[in-house]
């Protein structure tokens, strides 16, 4: 067991932080026509903001068996950030840069468990380790800034960090029948047609809105979707040895974690001269496949776009399913036995084949264009393309 606590600036205090500076920048709307002049923007300075304090409390137990055959442990943990350094919501006619204060508190708890095994069986010698983890997150407490919006929110009180908040996916309009009833709730695109998308009215006030109107105790219709953090995460490590042979396999995955890859390629003729990528053919909404996993297209560009962002708003329809299993490394060597290598003055000879990130599986690859292991890819420009690395070589030693 453990306990510990430390200070964390985290690189959020600049060298002049205690002096109230002065810069010449921005832009104030003076003269007619306004024009926007630059002038003098103060920057607050704070006297009683301190650094981030990290507590953790672990308890944990390795154990081991059989002669030492059998191997692992188990670890639990808290960590609480207290006193988080963020930026806090402000009117607008402060005047000025305000720093950042102490005004957040976030609690994480997980766990990781591995075990082990290795023996020898006459000239063949193995061991297989596995290891799984898992890690949660929420923001326990944020003063004075509590603003959230339709899409991934970094931070919120309550919930954990990086979620997605959207609308909650109710199918696609089937028929006209379907359509006109639809079409009585307000706030929404009056061109909506067989194929569109359809949200529920959350707070059942006769719309659909983001945010409602708290003085008519309306809440909004944005719903928590889900996060981007990974969830049990696990590895598995396997060596394999005959005579002069041996094996080496690794892989590694994610159980759980979900996410929305936004962008030109994500969005199907997001504008009408962008190509769709091959994964959505056959999968948008038509009379003929009604029970498509995408609604119908609608061309960007050509005087339809609130019926296109309306069809991708967030929501459960786009969030993919990005667990994944990837085989990230595997080695194949013989040793050249003694007796050859002596022959050449060598003291060892080594030959391998290996190879990385050679098999993927996962549904959230869309097609295999995205790389499920990208923890916060969200936006496709950031991405690369999948790779794998084929390597064959001698390791020789005089």
């Amino acid at each position: 067991a453990s306990w510990g606590k430390s200070g964390n600036q985290d690189l959020v205090f600049g060298n002049y932080d205690y002096i109230p500076l002065i810069s010449v920048t921005g832009s104030y709307p003076i003269g007619i026509p306004n024009v926007g002049l630059p002038g003098a923007v103060p920057n607050i300075a704070s006297t009683e903001r301190t650094w981030e304090k990290i507590e953790t409390k672990n308890i944990g137990a390795d154990f081991s068996f059989l002669n030492s055959r059998l191997n692992g442990s188990f670890d639990y943990y808290i960590k609480y950030n207290r006193d988080m350094l963020v930026n806090a919501e402000l009117p607008a006619t402060l005047g000025g840069t305000a720093p950042t204060q102490n005004l957040g508190k976030l609690k994480t708890n997980g766990w990781e468990f591995s075990l082990g095994w290795h023996d020898v069986i006459g000239k063949f010698r193995y061991s297989v380790t596995a290891m799984l983890s898992d890690s949660k997150n929420k923001l326990v407490e944020l003063k004075g800034n509590d603003s959230y919006s339709e899409g991934l929110v970094k931070t919120r009180t309550g919930y954990p960090l990086q979620s997605y908040f959207g609308y909650q996916f109710e199918g696609f309009i089937k028929n006209d029948k379907q359509l006109n009833e639809y079409k009585t709730l307000g706030n929404i695109p009056s061109k909506l047609a067989p194929g569109d998308a359809m949200y529920k009215d959350v707070d059942g006030d006769g719309k659909i809105t983001a945010f409602g109107d708290r003085s008519r105790g309306t809440t909004g219709d944005l719903v928590y979707l889900g996060n981007l953090m990974p969830r049990y995460t696990y590895s598995s490590n396997i060596d394999l040895s005959y005579k002069q042979f041996n094996l080496n396999i690794f892989v590694q995955g994610v159980g759980q974690r979900n996410g929305i890859i936004s962008g030109i390629a994500a969005t199907p003729l997001l504008t009408i001269y962008y190509q769709p990528l091959d994964y959505f053919y056959g999968k948008n909404w038509t009379p003929e496949n009604p029970d498509a996993r995408y609604p119908r297209l609608v061309p960007g560009a050509v005087g339809n776009d609130d019926l296109r962002n309306w069809n991708w708003r967030t929501s459960s329809m786009p969030m993919l399913n990005l667990a994944y299993l990837k085989l990230k490394a595997l080695t194949f060597a013989y040793n050249v036995p003694e007796r050859i290598t002596s022959r050449f003055k060598m003291q060892n000879l080594r030959v391998y084949f290996s190879g990385t990130d050679l098999l993927t599986l996962s549904k959230g690859t869309m097609g295999g264009n995205f790389n499920p292991e990208e923890v916060y890819q969200q936006f496709n420009e950031e991405t690369y393309p999948f790779s794998k690395t084929f390597s064959l070589g001698l390791d020789i030693k005089f």
